[in-house]
């Protein structure tokens, strides 16, 4: 029952983000505020690595695919928040609600990965859930 509990405020805390985000913008630049972000995220973790004694002991190559993961995921986050300073927090969780879609699609007819039943209908309930909390209840409006 925890678990369910923290993973649920997980999806809540994640999904305020974009609001918060959208607010937050009326006083800081796009860079300003993923500085911010990171600035409250890494001593989190980093609390987390020293509670749960993890040891971060990396190979050269882990080294490489490290800074390369950090890069993805920083210019991710500047992409994000910048566009969130041009539309809707609801526009911006919409199009990250629609990325499971878009990358199952993709790696059917890229990389020939089989799109499983349960994934299937996990897009169909995800997808359908968004389209009724964007459009209030009103599909025929979408």
């Amino acid at each position: 029952m925890l678990a369910r509990v923290l993973l649920f405020l997980c999806v809540v805390i994640w999904g305020s983000t974009f609001v918060a985000t959208k607010i937050l913008l009326d006083f800081v630049n796009p860079a300003e505020l993923l500085g911010l972000r990171m600035l409250i995220g890494l001593p989190i973790l980093g609390l987390v690595v020293l509670v749960k004694r993890i040891k971060l002991q990396f190979e050269p190559r882990e080294q490489m695919n490290l800074l390369a993961g950090s890069a993805v995921i920083t210019a991710h986050f500047l992409i994000q928040i910048t566009g969130l300073k041009y539309t809707t927090a609801t526009n911006t969780g919409w199009l990250i609600a629609v990325t499971p879609l878009a990358l199952a699609v993709l790696s059917f007819l890229f990389l020939k990965e089989r799109i499983s039943r349960n994934v299937v209908i996990g897009i169909i309930v995800a997808t359908g859930g968004v389209m009724f909390l964007v459009s209030r209840g009103r599909f025929a409006q979408i």
